[in-house]
């Protein structure tokens, strides 16, 4: 924990708010240059729970800052021993293992993964966790089942299904791998299973997710979702949630509250008015 510290201090002046804001190239340069040094040097990191994560080269992102702090704090408060969690668009396995954690022996949480890079890591550091009441598959949940091509990035977190991929833009795609996608009213998995709480984030399907899990969420009435905010078809992913009987807030990490979205229409303008940024929303029904 405290190399990371001393690597935070380091690192500061190439960030956002650094000097890296008015010099774009140094923060670039870091990336490009000493992000793959520094993740070979600091993993596998502790991470809440006391657990250890194991980085693939790109993982800088989860060196930075305290990731996903409210989040994590929002799992605890609505996750209880004995529930069942879905961790859609898994990656590495962050919110899985700690998850796993928090609904214990008699819980299970599900993870959904496609890349077969990443999904490796997620399978490792669930072993190297001894999380055993994980189940995860190499799959992407989407409004169908079957096949499509998944956009690769080097960027982590930034991999996209061929359908969506024209929103993403600045950053240097890999390669493309075709994928299984799933439809998770058709998956036999979870035609039984109570479902406490889903976190979902999938570059941009969101919508194409939530629209193949409509009976799901109707069989489970008091489930609860923990969203980034899509750019691909935003306004119909919000609709639909409404038409779904959620409520939902804004998850402000600057005050750590969650706001609630009275307006859906004016809070659409505010982010389309925007442009940048992402949005991370928790729905309840």
């Amino acid at each position: 924990m405290e190399k990371i510290k001393v690597f935070r201090k380091i690192i500061k002046p190439f960030l956002k708010r650094g000097i890296g804001d008015k010099f774009p190239f140094r923060r670039n340069l870091f990336y490009r240059q000493l992000s793959k040094l520094a993740v070979s040097f600091l993993s596998p990191i502790v991470i809440p729970g006391n657990n250890k994560l194991y980085l693939p080269r790109n993982g800088i992102d989860y060196l930075i800052l305290p990731y996903e702090e409210f989040a994590i704090k929002l799992m605890r408060k609505f996750l209880n021993p004995g529930d069942t969690f879905l961790d859609i668009g898994a990656g590495i396995g962050y919110h899985t293992v700690i998850c796993s954690k928090i609904v214990g022996e008699n819980g299970m949480v599900i993870a959904f993964e496609p890349d077969p890079d990443y999904f490796k890591f997620l399978q490792d550091n669930v072993s190297q966790n001894r999380c055993l009441n994980v189940l995860a598959y190499q799959k992407a949940v989407s409004n169908k089942t079957g096949k499509t091509r998944l956009y690769r990035y080097e960027k982590i977190g930034r991999n996209r299904l061929e359908e969506v991929n024209g929103y993403l833009a600045g950053f240097k795609m890999r390669d493309t791998v075709e994928i299984d996608i799933v439809k998770l009213d058709e998956f036999y998995f979870l035609s039984d299973k109570k479902i406490n709480l889903i976190k979902m984030d999938i570059e941009g399907s969101e919508y194409l997710a939530l629209s193949g899990m409509t009976s799901l969420i109707k069989r489970n009435p008091e489930i609860k979702i923990i969203v980034e905010m899509p750019d691909y078809k935003n306004l119909e992913f919000i609709r639909l949630l409404k038409k779904l009987k959620f409520e939902i807030y804004e998850i402000n990490t600057d005050t750590k509250t969650l706001d609630y979205i009275k307006n859906t229409d004016k809070f659409m303008e505010l982010i389309n008015a925007r442009k940048t940024g992402t949005y991370n929303l928790f729905c309840k029904s």
